[in-house]
C-alpha cells in the first residue's frame, strides 16, 4: 500500500455522505439540490477510484449477481437512449447523472464487500446526516411558528421548510426512506448513539407531520402496518425470545402516547394549521372517482391541483410511450414531449405559467424515456433485491439479523412505493439512499461473497473507472457553472436588466447544457434579452435555434412565430402559432398573434372571427387590434357599396372620435347583428 495515498473505507466514505452532503446546497444554480452534490459525488467517486486502485482491491466477484447485473443494464439502456435525445447533450448529461449513480453502486459494493458491521455503520450514518437535516429544518420552522402565534394567522410550511433538499416533498421523502435504519439503530445501539437515534427518529415523525406530503403519509401508514405485521409474524414464529422493546404492552403504550400526543396539538392548535389543501385533493379525488369519463373533458374548478396535474401527467406519459414503446423517446425528452399531447383543464396551464420536467411517477418517466425495455430493467433490480432479501431473511436465525433484512426491505419497499406518486430517482439523495441499499443487498445476501483475488484485468478496468469518473467530474462541473449563469440571468431578467441577462445567458451556453430545468432553451433566453433591447435581427436566429431545441414550448413557439411574423413570413409563423394552439388552444398571447398573422395576410375577416371571440377583450392590445379590423373591413364594404356618403361621414366621425368604429361593433354586438349594417345606419 502507497502511504502517500490514504487508504478509505466504507466508514469514511458514509461520514462524508451524511454528515458532509446535507451541507453541500447551491443557492446559486436553478437546481440547489442536485447540480453541486453530484459534482462532489463524481469528485469523491474519484478518489474511492484511485485508492481502490492503489490497494488493487477491485474484486469482481460482488459484481456478478443479478442485482449488480440489473443496474448495468438499466445504466446500459440509459446510455442507448442518448441516441434518440433531442438535444444530445442534454441527454448525455443525464446518462452521466445515471452513471455517477451506477459508479457509487459499483464502488460501495467494493467497499462494503465482506465487512460484516458495515450495515450498523450506514443506519449510524443515516441516523446523523437526518439529525443534520432536521437541524436545518427546525431553523427554517422556527419563524413560520413564532410568526403564526403571534400574528394569530394560519401555520403553514409552502416551500419555506425544505432543510437543503430543495422541496418539502423531496425532504419528506429522504426521511421516509431514513425512518427504517433510524429505528434498527434505536433498538441496536446503546447510550448517547441510541439517544441521538430517538431525536431523530421523533423529530421525523413530527417533521413528516407538518410538512403534509400525502404520498408520504401513504407510504408512512404501509410502513407501519407492514412492521406491525412483522412483529406480530415474529412473535408467534420465533424460536427465541424477540427484543424487550416489542412487547404488545411498550407497542401499545407508544401507540396511545403518539396519537394522544397527536389529537392533542391538532385541537390545542386546530386554528392554526392549514389542512385546507388535503382537502380540496380529497375533494378532487371524490369527483374524479364519481365522473371518470369527464376527467379530460371538462374545465372544473377542482382540476386546479395536483392531484388532476397527475392524473394529465399520466395520460401524456403513456401517450409517448405509445409513440415509441421499445426503446422510448430518449432521455432529457419527457420534457420536451410532453405538451406535445395537449394541455388543458386548468388556468395556470392555459396562461403558460407551469412546466413540469417530470411526470411525478418514476415508473411512466422510465418508460417514457427508456421505454419497456429501460423499465424491465429497473424493475429486476428490485425484483433480485426483494429475492435476496427474502432467501437471507430465511437463513437468519438471530432478531437482529431478521430485523436487518427488514429494514433493508422496508426502505427499498419505501422507494418503489413512492416512485409511483413522486420522482426519488430523479433527486439526489434519495436515489444515493437507494443505491447504497442495493449495495448492501448485492454483497451481503447476493450469494457471491467471496474474496477471491482481483483477475488479472481488474487493474486495466480500475483505471478505465478512474478516467470515467474524472471525465464525470467535468461533465458536472461544466454544467454547475452553466447552471449558475442560468440562475443569474433568471435574476436579471426579474430586475429587467437587459444586457446583464443576455451576458449571463451567453455565459450559461453549454454542450451539456442546452435546456433548463423547466425545458427552456439557454438560446431562448438570449433572444429574449435582444428582442427587447430593440435588437430583433439578432434575436431572430436565438429564437429560431430555441424552437428546434424545444419544438413543444409555447412561448418559445409563441416569440419565434411573432419575428417570423414580423419579417413578413407568414406561412412560418402560422406553422408556429398553429401548433401552440395545438398544445393549448387558450394560450393568450397566441390567440393575438395569430389576428395580427390573419390581418397581415389580408384575411381581415378570419382575423375579425378570432378577435371577436377572443376572452380577454377590450384590454389595450386587444383594442387597437380591433380598430384596424374594423378600419379595413369599413374600405372593404366602402369598396363594395361605393357609397360616397356613407365614407363621408364615417371620415367626419373618425375625425372627431378614432373609437368611432369600435363603439359602432359593440352597438353591432348588443343588436345582434352585422357590423357593416351597424356601421351603414347613419343618425
Amino acid at each position: 500500500m502507497n502511504r502517500k495515498f490514504p487508504a478509505i473505507n466504507v466508514k469514511v466514505v458514509l461520514i462524508i455522505l451524511f454528515l458532509c452532503f446535507p451541507f453541500i446546497y447551491s443557492p446559486f444554480t436553478t437546481d440547489p439540490e442536485i447540480t453541486l452534490r453530484y459534482l462532489c459525488l463524481a469528485g469523491l467517486l474519484l478518489y474511492i477510484s484511485i485508492a481502490i486502485f492503489k490497494s488493487k482491491a477491485l474484486n469482481f466477484k460482488h459484481l456478478q449477481n443479478p442485482i449488480a447485473l440489473s443496474v448495468m443494464a438499466y445504466g446500459l439502456m440509459a446510455g442507448v437512449a442518448v441516441f434518440r435525445s433531442v438535444n444530445a447533450g442534454d441527454g448525455f448529461y443525464e446518462f452521466c447523472k445515471i452513471l455517477t449513480m451506477v459508479l457509487l453502486f459499483v464502488l460501495m459494493s467494493v467497499l462494503l464487500s465482506g465487512k460484516k458491521d458495515s450495515f450498523n455503520q450506514l443506519c449510524m450514518a443515516i441516523t446523523g446526516g437526518i439529525v443534520l437535516f432536521n437541524g436545518i429544518a427546525i431553523v427554517q420552522l422556527l419563524p413560520l411558528i413564532l410568526t403564526s402565534i403571534e400574528k394569530s394567522i394560519i401555520f403553514t410550511v409552502g416551500d419555506k421548510v425544505h432543510s437543503t433538499l430543495s422541496n418539502k416533498n423531496f425532504y419528506a421523502e429522504v426521511l421516509l426512506l431514513s425512518l427504517p435504519f433510524i429505528l434498527y439503530n434505536t433498538i441496536v445501539s446503546h447510550k448517547w448513539k441510541r439517544t441521538l437515534s430517538l431525536v431523530s427518529l421523533i423529530s421525523s415523525l413530527l417533521i413528516i407531520i407538518v410538512l403534509k406530503c400525502v404520498a408520504v403519509y401513504i407510504g408512512l401508514a404501509l410502513m407501519i402496518l407492514l412492521f406491525l405485521g412483522w412483529i406480530l409474524y415474529l412473535r408467534k414464529n420465533a424460536e427465541e425470545p424477540i427484543h424487550p422493546l416489542f412487547s404488545i404492552k411498550k407497542i401499545g403504550l407508544a401507540f396511545i402516547i403518539g396519537f394522544t400526543i397527536l389529537i392533542s396539538v391538532f385541537i390545542l392548535f386546530k386554528d392554526k394549521i392549514q389542512y385546507e389543501d388535503i382537502k380540496i385533493k380529497m375533494a378532487a379525488i371524490g369527483h374524479f372517482a364519481t365522473n371518470p369519463g369527464m376527467i379530460f373533458k371538462e374545465e372544473h374548478s377542482l382540476n386546479n391541483n395536483s392531484v388532476y396535474d397527475r392524473l394529465f401527467l399520466a395520460r401524456n406519459s403513456l401517450k409517448m410511450f405509445a409513440e415509441n414503446p421499445v426503446l422510448g423517446n430518449g432521455l432529457a425528452n419527457w420534457r420536451i414531449f410532453f405538451p406535445k399531447y395537449q394541455l388543458f383543464g386548468n388556468s395556470y396551464w392555459a396562461y403558460g405559467k407551469l412546466r413540469y420536467e417530470h411526470p411525478h411517477n418514476e415508473y411512466l418517466f422510465i418508460l417514457a424515456e427508456t421505454g419497456i425495455i429501460g423499465l424491465i430493467c429497473w424493475l429486476l433490480i428490485l425484483f433480485f433485491a426483494f429475492r435476496a432479501l427474502l432467501k437471507g431473511y430465511k437463513n437468519e436465525a438471530t432478531f437482529n439479523d431478521k430485523l436487518k433484512i427488514i429494514s433493508l426491505a422496508t426502505g427499498i419497499f419505501s422507494f418503489a412505493l413512492l416512485s409511483f406518486f413522486g420522482y426519488p430517482k430523479e433527486r439526489f439523495f434519495s436515489l444515493m439512499i437507494f443505491m447504497i441499499l442495493i449495495a448492501t443487498v448485492a454483497t451481503t445476501y447476493s450469494g457471491n461473497n467471496k474474496s477471491d483475488s482481483s483477475p488479472t484485468y481488474a487493474a486495466a478496468f480500475n483505471i478505465i473507472i478512474i478516467v470515467v469518473t474524472a471525465f464525470l467530474s467535468f461533465i458536472h462541473f461544466q454544467h454547475f457553472k452553466s447552471e449558475m449563469h442560468v440562475r443569474n440571468a433568471l435574476e436579471a431578467q426579474l430586475k429587467k436588466d437587459l444586457p446583464e441577462m443576455q451576458f449571463q445567458a451567453t455565459k450559461a451556453k453549454s454542450a451539456f447544457h442546452q435546456l433548463d430545468i423547466t425545458g427552456t432553451p439557454i438560446e431562448w433566453y438570449i433572444g429574449h434579452a435582444l428582442y427587447h433591447q430593440n435588437n430583433h435581427q439578432q434575436a431572430y436566429s436565438h429564437y429560431k435555434k430555441a424552437a428546434a431545441q424545444n419544438p413543444w414550448h409555447m412561448q418559445v413557439l409563441n416569440d419565434y412565430g411573432a419575428l417570423e411574423e414580423e419579417r413578413g413570413n407568414h406561412t412560418v409563423a402560422l406553422e408556429m402559432f398553429n401548433r401552440v394552439q395545438s398544445i393549448n388552444p387558450d394560450f393568450m398571447n397566441t390567440k393575438m398573434n395569430l389576428i395580427a398573422v390573419y390581418f397581415n395576410m389580408g384575411n381581415v375577416d378570419k382575423a375579425f372571427e378570432l378577435a371577436v371571440a377572443h376572452p380577454q377583450r377590450f384590454n389595450e392590445p386587444w383594442r387597437n387590434s380591433m380598430k384596424a379590423i374594423l378600419f379595413s373591413k369599413a374600405q372593404k364594404y366602402l369598396e363594395t357599396t361605393k357609397d360616397s356618403v356613407l365614407a363621408d361621414y364615417l371620415n367626419l366621425q373618425l375625425g372627431r372620435n378614432p373609437n368611432y368604429l369600435l363603439n359602432e361593433f359593440i352597438k353591432s354586438e348588443k343588436a345582434d347583428r352585422p357590423f357593416e349594417k351597424e356601421m351603414a345606419e347613419k343618425p
